[in-house]
């Protein structure tokens, strides 16, 4: 019985780490990096001094 909690227990915490761990979201995190640059970029063009 105490094997099944602690498998149980590797499991849960393993979610836990999967789903917290800090990584790339794919497409919509490439989106919104490629729409900062792009904002940032069209800013810079127009105010050029320090």
């Amino acid at each position: 019985m105490i094997v099944l909690w602690i498998l149980i227990g590797i499991v849960v915490l393993g979610l836990a780490g999967w789903a917290f761990w800090p990584g790339r979201r794919g497409v919509v995190d490439g989106d919104v990096r490629r729409a900062r640059v792009l904002d940032k970029g069209k800013v810079e063009n127009y105010h050029n001094y320090p």
